[in-house]
């Protein structure tokens, strides 16, 4: 992440990642000192129309603090072929920031099973 607005000096950094309304789908990275994770998490049960949100919190003394901003990821953008580029993050009031997240996403389809409604 870029251009963020940490409220102390003395924080970590985390990212999380979900499905658009589903929390239960949630991955969260671990803490960082600085907003830089390389990180690798599996999200199931995507399917067509689903957005990815994203959202960095500073993180002081093992507790989530606040939300330094918030971002989305249309399915449209990474459907097909994945997406890796960056998407600009969002204040609490839906007011754009100069904060960028910079992500990669890949997509690997999984068949569904017919055998499974039976």
């Amino acid at each position: 992440a870029k251009g963020l607005q940490a409220r102390s000096a003395q924080i970590s950094f985390v990212c999380e990642c979900q499905l658009r309304g589903r929390p239960y789908s949630r991955v969260r990275t671990p803490a960082a000192n600085r907003p830089i994770w390389n990180y690798e998490g599996l999200i199931d049960g995507c399917i067509p129309d689903d957005a990815l949100e994203f959202a960095v919190f500073q993180e002081e003394g093992g507790a989530l603090g606040a939300c330094l901003g918030h971002g989305i990821l249309e399915n449209s953008l990474f459907q097909h072929k994945g997406f890796n580029g960056e998407i600009k993050l969002f204040d609490d009031n839906g007011k754009v920031q100069k904060a960028t997240l910079n992500i990669k996403v890949d997509v690997t389809l999984v068949p569904i099973d017919a055998t499974q409604d039976r």
